[in-house]
């Protein structure tokens, strides 16, 4: 089943006047999820080390390392519940017609310690971001022999 925008809204404005989940007494929620390797990826271990999911009484399957196109496929065949990928390639499975919910975001940047960087050719003559405006920068194709390449 794929949970439709309005219909996550009121689950989760329902949520915000549950009783805390320490008053329930039922058995953990079941939840799969699947992430890649990447430093985004490391929430998922670093959660599950930390007892996160147990103390919110979430019994946790996870499952490491796949892509994010594997976790869309996973999902489709009702066997993973939440996938994790980065923002190009949830836009791309987006453009593909799959429909997708953004839950939380997987990363947060700090500019004091970049994890991400954008690199420049010493000849190229922009000097801010603003001046990308309007300009395709990089984007990801799909090729037959490897799955992806970078191009112009």
């Amino acid at each position: 089943m794929i949970l439709q925008r309005p219909r996550f809204l009121q689950l989760a404005a329902a949520t915000a006047v549950m009783p805390p989940f320490a008053a329930r007494a039922e058995t953990p929620l079941k939840v799969r999820i699947g992430s890649g390797h990447g430093l985004g990826a490391a929430q998922a271990f670093y959660a599950q080390e930390l007892g996160i999911y147990k103390r919110h009484e979430l019994a946790v399957n996870l499952q490491i390392p796949v892509s994010l196109k594997h976790c869309v496929d996973q999902i489709a065949a009702g066997k993973m519940d939440i996938g994790n990928g980065n923002v190009i390639s949830i836009a791309g499975e987006g453009q593909k017609g799959n429909d997708l919910v953004i839950v939380a975001p997987g990363v947060n940047y700090d500019s004091d310690t970049p994890t991400t960087v954008l690199v420049q050719a010493p000849f190229s003559d922009f000097k801010t971001g603003k001046e990308l405006e309007g300009k395709t920068v990089a984007t990801l194709k799909l090729t037959r022999s490897s799955g992806r390449s970078a191009s112009r």
